[in-house]
């Protein structure tokens, strides 16, 4: 994993435990030369190693909540090499985990005024199946994104802002950016 913060690239050897709680990491960037007072997101977990995998599934939980989207992807649940792990968002956080077994969709109760769906973004944007080739995470404005990048060309990318998470998608490094609510719709790209 890399952190960018325009032409300083950061490595996770760069994690300084000692800088924050048990199993939190904060990277140490005063030890960057060029970095400066940039503060880098809260990398919380373990983070897997992704590179060189082939990303067998990706979905994403959403929040529904009185019938309108609230968050396209409250939890990001990545499969490689047979196991599942979780990615969360979260005010300057970024949350790792593994997930135990397959996901099962949230139940939501009847007459409630939330609901959890989970899409099938691996085969909605097309990457199921194909080399994770990096991943990094960057302080963006209001919050963090986490870019999954692929041999293939194409990059998916969750943008935390405040407390919502919405996924952009690249089928090439040359191309505008589409939002997932927009993929196959013919509608405009952001």
């Amino acid at each position: 994993m890399t952190l960018r913060e325009g032409s300083a690239i950061l490595r996770t050897t760069a994690l300084d435990p000692r800088a924050a709680g048990e199993g939190v990491n904060r990277l140490n960037a005063s030890a960057v030369t060029g970095v400066g007072a940039w503060q880098v997101s809260l990398v919380d977990g373990s983070p897997p190693d992704l590179r060189g995998q082939v990303c067998e599934e990706l979905l994403c939980q959403q929040y529904w909540y009185d019938g309108a989207l609230a968050d396209e992807a409250d939890v990001v649940l990545l499969q490689v090499r047979g196991g599942w792990f979780q990615l969360c968002l979260d005010g300057g956080a970024v949350h790792w985990g593994s997930q135990p077994g397959e996901p099962v969709p949230r139940k939501s109760d009847t007459g409630t005024l939330f609901a959890y769906p989970l899409v099938d973004l691996g085969s909605r944007l097309g990457v199921r199946g194909h080399v994770i080739s990096d991943w990094r995470v960057e302080d963006t404005e209001g919050g963090e994104t986490v870019f999954l990048e692929f041999e293939c060309g194409s990059t998916v990318q969750f943008v935390n802002q405040g407390d919502s998470t919405r996924v952009a998608f690249t089928r090439d490094p040359n191309a505008h950016v589409e939002w997932l609510a927009n993929v196959g719709t013919g509608q405009g790209t952001g």
